[in-house]
């Protein structure tokens, strides 16, 4: 099951940090929009735990309800 910080084979946070910073070695400029577990409407662990990616200003986090 998906986690924000658990496990690194579970870690959410973990594979969106990995991913984003490989797409910003290809392209700087881009937006890397990283949505919260459970239909993106869970995005407390950030707080905590926040992504911190290689070229700075590029994360957008994203939260939408979900009914």
């Amino acid at each position: 099951m998906p986690n924000w910080a658990g496990p690194s084979a579970t870690s959410w946070h973990r594979a969106a940090t990995e991913v984003g910073n490989r797409i910003l070695a290809v392209n700087p400029d881009l937006l890397i929009m990283v949505s919260g577990l459970i239909s993106s409407s869970r995005l407390g662990p950030v707080r905590d735990a926040p992504i911190t990616l290689s070229v700075p200003n590029r994360l957008v986090y994203v939260a939408q309800y979900v009914a």
